[in-house]
């Protein structure tokens, strides 16, 4: 390998055209995320169905557009959905979890172990 006066590996010009820019790549052509990640907006009770509950939920408010965005994650697939409020994205973020509407209401069974969250004080 030729070395320069100072005993470093001389560049050659190849580095001199990747700084001038002579050096270009051309970026793929973007996809979209549908065909790339195997995306939908089908209605979220059909997902979960097809692909079971999601592993991870990711949720984005913005108050001020009243946009709210949830996208949920299910073993490779993935759903996007919009929403006006806060609670509509929650909502649907535990149809995502594939939370019931049983298993959101409180125990009301007189059996059922009640623990003591005085000791824990």
């Amino acid at each position: 390998m030729p070395m320069d006066s100072k005993g470093m590996p001389r560049r050659g010009n190849s580095m001199k055209n990747f700084a001038d820019g002579a050096h270009k790549e051309e970026a793929p052509p973007m996809q979209k995320p549908e065909a790339a990640s195997g995306e939908s907006n089908q209605p979220i009770e059909e997902v979960v169905s097809q692909h079971g509950p999601a592993d991870k939920i990711e949720m984005q408010h913005n108050d001020a557009a009243s946009e709210h965005h949830v996208t949920s994650h299910h073993g490779g697939f993935t759903h996007k959905s919009k929403h006006g409020s806060r609670a509509e994205a929650h909502a649907h973020a535990k149809k995502a979890a594939g939370v019931t509407d049983e298993q959101q209401q409180p125990s009301t069974d007189s059996s059922a172990p009640q623990q003591d969250v005085s000791s824990m004080m």
